[in-house]
């Protein structure tokens, strides 16, 4: 669902408006994860820069 938000373009209130509506946790800014990803889809990242940015963090990437 993230994966499609940021290819969307969704901002950071539409994504977890998505995510809650299809019944995922929304993102939560205390997970270092969390809050890559919230910070990824405010700066407009690609799911590429975001997978590169995980994975610098040690965090699961998105595919």
């Amino acid at each position: 669902m993230i994966c499609l938000c940021i290819g969307l373009g969704c901002s950071l209130e539409e994504t977890q408006a998505l995510l809650l509506r299809n019944s995922f946790a929304t993102l939560y800014p205390k997970v270092r994860r969390d809050a890559v990803i919230m910070f990824a889809i405010k700066e407009k990242w690609d799911v590429h820069r975001l997978n590169d940015a995980l994975y610098e963090n040690e965090e699961e990437t998105m595919f």
